[in-house]
C-alpha cells in the first residue's frame, strides 16, 4: 500500500506515483504535508470518513485538477491547497467552517470556487494570486475575512460580500 497511516487514523504520507488516488475508506485526517510536492497526482478522491484536511496537506501538488471534498470535513486547514497550480474548480462542503490562513494561494488556475453557507470564516491569504479568479460570492455565514485574502488576484473583477463581515 503506497498510504503511510497512523494509530489516530491519519493519512500522514502519500509514497504513490498514482495519477488518480482514492484515499482509503476509515482515514479521518490527511496529515500535515501528506501529499506535499506529488507531481503525479491529478485527480483526487477523499472519502466521508475524513473531517480534517491539515496544513499543506496538498502543497506544490502541481498536477491536480480535480477533488472531491465530502461533506464530512469540517476543516480546511493553513495551506492545504497551496500552489496546486493545475486546480481549476473547487466546491468546499457545506461542513466546513473555517478556511485556513493561504489554504488556495497561488493555485494560479483557479476560476471558480464555491463556498457554501457554514463557513463562518476566511484566514489571511487564503485566495492570495489566484490569478485567474473572476468573481466570488462570500456568503451571509462568513463573519469574518482576515486580511490580504485575495491579494494578487489581477483578474478579480466582482466580488459579494454581505453585510456584517469584519473585515
Amino acid at each position: 500500500m503506497n498510504f503511510e497511516i497512523d494509530n489516530n487514523s491519519c493519512l500522514t504520507k502519500y509514497n504513490g506515483k498514482s495519477k488518480r488516488v482514492e484515499i482509503p475508506e476509515g482515514v479521518t485526517s490527511i496529515g500535515k504535508g501528506a501529499f506535499k510536492d506529488c507531481n503525479s497526482l491529478t485527480s483526487l478522491i477523499i472519502p466521508e470518513s475524513v473531517t480534517s484536511i491539515d496544513d499543506r496537506a496538498f502543497y506544490k501538488c502541481s498536477s491536480l485538477e480535480s477533488v472531491t471534498i465530502p461533506d464530512s470535513v469540517t476543516s480546511i486547514h493553513d495551506g492545504a491547497f497551496a500552489h496546486c497550480s493545475s486546480l481549476k474548480n473547487i466546491i468546499i462542503p457545506e461542513g466546513v467552517e473555517i478556511i485556513g490562513d493561504g489554504a488556495f494561494s497561488h493555485c494560479i488556475n483557479l476560476k471558480n470556487i464555491i463556498i457554501p453557507e457554514g463557513v463562518t470564516g476566511i484566514g489571511r491569504k487564503s485566495f492570495e494570486n489566484c490569478i485567474s479568479l473572476k468573481s466570488l460570492i462570500i456568503p451571509e455565514g462568513v463573519t469574518s475575512i482576515s486580511e490580504y485574502v485575495f491579494l494578487d488576484c489581477t483578474s478579480l473583477k466582482n466580488i459579494i460580500i454581505p453585510e456584517g463581515v469584519e473585515i
